[in-house]
């Protein structure tokens, strides 16, 4: 079975421009982000909810993607009607040749 055969959900790679606030900080604009549609496959890998003033949950997923996707730890991730946020740098995954054979990205998906 070939990794193409595997990407079955299509994404959106999102990347913030960026504006400078009134102190002079670099910030990411969300607002006039660029979207790359890309292959993917994305899986689901835990949930936990947050106690206190905030009910929250935080779900954590992984995604597959093909060997050269441009995607950086400070990019989102569109979905089936969900945004997830990159967590770290994703992880090119070597074949047994020790070539690139698709790249990982860990995403983390907050409600509430």
């Amino acid at each position: 079975m070939s990794l193409a055969t595997l990407l079955v959900h299509e994404v959106s790679i999102v990347r913030a421009a960026s504006l400078t606030d009134g102190y002079g900080d670099t910030l990411p604009d969300w607002s006039t982000a660029t979207r790359t549609s890309s292959r993917a496959r994305i899986v689901y890998r835990t949930s936990s909810e947050e106690l206190g003033e905030r009910d929250a949950r935080l779900s954590e997923w992984v995604g597959y993607f093909p060997t050269g996707t441009d995607i950086v730890a400070t990019d989102r991730v569109e979905w089936d009607d969900r945004t997830f946020e990159v967590v770290g740098p994703p992880n090119p995954a070597p074949a047994r040749s020790s070539t690139a054979h698709h790249v990982e990205a860990n995403l983390s998906e907050v409600l509430g």
